[in-house]
């Protein structure tokens, strides 16, 4: 549906192939190799290679929220890594994540730069990864690579060369692979991946995408009651400079709005400085973060509401203004640092918006996300301080502004439900199950549609106003068909590619209930644990069919909610025991179900599919996703009848 896509545009399904390529173990398919490692002081800089098997792909260092697991490096238990450099990645659409991603193919080199905190001869530095190919993806692991120094004094490269072909790659070190130190098997990453809302996931389509969210936010700031009406003043500002003579009314717009650009920009380079790259790309997965976040975005939603006000102190604001009264450069800089802090009780919920949407990238996503915005949000002021006239011809602050500050409340507070229920899925609270968020977001659409209307107003806003309005009225369908739409999910409609971001429908639920398309429910019973539903398969005689699934894992998701439950397929399922194994929780049972299926099948792809009989013998296996059910059909068929 148009609509629905245009209205969760941050977000992106997994649109997968059917293959029949049998995945390996990460391990199998990376290297990676020491090229260099020099010391120069205590800045420790390696130079790394990565040799990736055909047709498996690397992720790059720099990923969206939303996507794989970016490649990062860590330094174990002797400093921090503060940079990362790569070679040039490729930049393409990627089916897996319906995104485009940048990847490497081959081989890959990467410079990575730590602070140490004591001279050694050696180091271990720790890669986290994952691969994948045009239908699967394995799950990401951690790896240590040991670094010997091979030369002092030596400083960092500030750039690198293209990656070469993997024939070409001649590695100077070996490195053995390996997830902990006393042991030569990999462990598989057990830290879940959170599926972002979007809302949350500006970055998640690509570079351009993100910049166009943070110059979209830039321009509705524009509309908020504390910005709006600063344009006649600050326009006012320099009419007076004008009257003054021995101006350029040109050359001051543009420092003034050099000094907005580099007030927001700094901000966002300020957060990355604090956090550092490798805090940056951890921070979407962490759930006490996403807990944080959604209690941000609802301290924000309250502060849109006109609950209280953000800013700072009055006494900082007066001696802001009294130095910008001046003339000069640096009057015109001060003028655009009040402009800012006087601004700041509308701009910061938005600011605050851009900067967590940049919570995946590194230092750069910030600083070019605030730039973005800010550069939106100052050119108006920049023509305006050239040709005042303008502002004549400006329509008047009122209500209709307070409206789209209320509106912007709603919002955050919808983005801060998605923000919840990562961090309930990653804890398996199951308090915020699939009807529990439909029903929330139900309410919030229902609720923004009525206040549209003028149905009730907030506590600070003037009861008469600015009238039934036609905009108004299709700004309120706007919110009605989203009430229905997701009113109708929570009475089993699917909702399409949102299904794939919502949680399970059998999530809370003891025997995982599922709904069939039709809506009617069809009782299928899916037991968690193997040996219990192996008993049952025993009992009825009939044969199981295994979903090795994850909590996070998106094309896992979709093909449950689009395949699973279409009548064709609930159907062929009362043929079967249902068994369905999460494999990318924490603890000691999924990491169970982990090494059954790579023991028994020789892969921890996700999503896999298995039907065997009761004793264990495979009938047959289904690998990746795919979007015919008749294909998922038919397999069913074949490998109930030992085809």
């Amino acid at each position: 549906m148009t609509h629905r896509f245009s209205f969760l545009i941050f977000l992106g399904f997994l649109a997968l192939l059917p293959v029949s390529l049998t995945a390996q173990k990460a391990s199998d398919v990376v290297r990676f190799s020491v090229t260099s490692a020099t010391l120069s002081g205590q800045e420790l800089t390696v130079s790394l290679q990565a040799t990736i098997t055909e047709p498996w792909h690397l992720y790059s260092t720099q990923i969206a929220e939303g996507g794989p697991v970016p490649t990062s490096f860590e330094l174990v238990s002797a400093g921090r890594v503060t940079r990362v450099t790569e070679s040039e990645a490729i930049r393409a659409f990627d089916p897996n994540f319906n995104m485009e991603t940048g990847w490497f193919a081959q081989t890959a080199r990467f410079t990575v730069t730590a602070q140490v905190d004591s001279v050694k001869a050696g180091y271990l530095l720790k890669a986290r990864f994952m691969v994948c190919n045009e239908s699967l993806c394995l799950p990401p692991v951690r790896v240590q690579i040991p670094v010997q120094i091979t030369a002092t004094g030596a400083k960092s490269p500030k750039s690198l060369p293209a990656a070469a072909p993997a024939k070409l790659a001649e590695p100077t070190i070996p490195v053995v692979i390996a997830a902990e130190p006393k042991t030569e098997a990999i462990t598989p990453d057990t830290t879940t991946r959170t599926p972002v809302l979007a809302g949350t996931q500006v970055q998640g389509l690509s570079l351009w995408a993100f910049l166009l969210l943070a110059m979209s936010v830039g321009a509705l700031t524009l509309l908020t009651p504390c910005v709006f009406p600063m344009i006649p003043i600050t326009v006012s500002y320099f009419t007076k400079r004008q009257e003054g003579g021995g101006v350029h009314p040109v050359r001051d717009a543009f420092f003034f709005m050099v000094g907005i650009v580099l007030t927001f920009t700094l901000l966002g380079m300020m957060l990355a400085i604090l956090f550092g790259a490798s805090g940056l790309n951890q921070f979407a997965t962490n759930p006490w973060i996403n807990l944080g976040v959604a209690l941000l975005f609802v301290f924000f939603a309250l502060n849109l509401f006109g609950l209280f006000e953000i800013g700072l102190p009055s006494s900082w604001q007066t001696r802001l203004t009294s130095s910008s009264s001046g003339g000069g450069f640096t009057g015109l800089i001060l003028m655009a640092l009040t402009f800012t802090v006087t601004s700041f009780t509308c701009t910061m919920p938005f600011v605050g918006t851009i900067l967590v949407s940049a919570a995946q990238g590194d230092w750069f996503f910030p600083a070019v996300g605030m730039m973005a915005f800010s550069l939106v949000f100052s050119i108006p002021f920049f023509l305006l301080a050239i040709f005042p006239s303008w502002i004549a011809k400006l329509p008047r602050s009122g209500n209709w502004m307070l409206s789209v500050k209320v509106l912007m409340g709603f919002l955050e507070l919808a983005a801060a439900v998605k923000f919840f229920s990562n961090a309930d899925l990653v804890w398996q609270a199951e308090w915020l199950t699939r009807d529990r968020f439909l029903a929330v977001w139900a309410a919030i659409m229902l609720i923004s549609g009525l206040y549209v209307l003028g149905v009730f107003r907030m506590a600070h806003e003037s009861l008469t106003g600015d009238g039934l309005h036609p905009v108004r009225v299709l700004i309120a369908l706007f919110f009605f068909y989203f009430f229905v739409d997701f009113s109708a999910g929570i009475f089993g409609k699917p909702l399409g590619e949102l299904d794939a971001f919502l949680p399970p429908r059998d999530y809370g639920q003891q025997a995982g209930w599922i709904n069939s398309r039709s809506g009617n429910p069809s009782q299928e019973v899916w037991y968690e644990n193997l040996e219990s539903g192996l008993a049952e398969a025993r009992r009825q005689g009939k044969p199981v069919f295994i979903d090795f699934t994850g909590y996070t894992c998106t094309n896992c998701r979709w093909m449950e909610q689009n395949i699973f439950t279409r009548p064709e397929i609930a159907e062929e399922f009362k043929n079967f025991v249902l068994i369905k194994l999460y494999t990318d929780g924490e603890g000691a049972t999924y990491e169970a179900n982990q090494t059954y299926q790579e023991t028994t099948f020789g892969t921890v792809a996700l999503p896999l599919y298995a039907v065997m009989t009761p004793d264990q013998t495979i009938l047959g296996r289904f690998e990746g996703m795919t979007r015919n059910p008749q294909e998922f059909k038919e397999f069913l068929e074949q490998a109930r009848a030992g085809k």
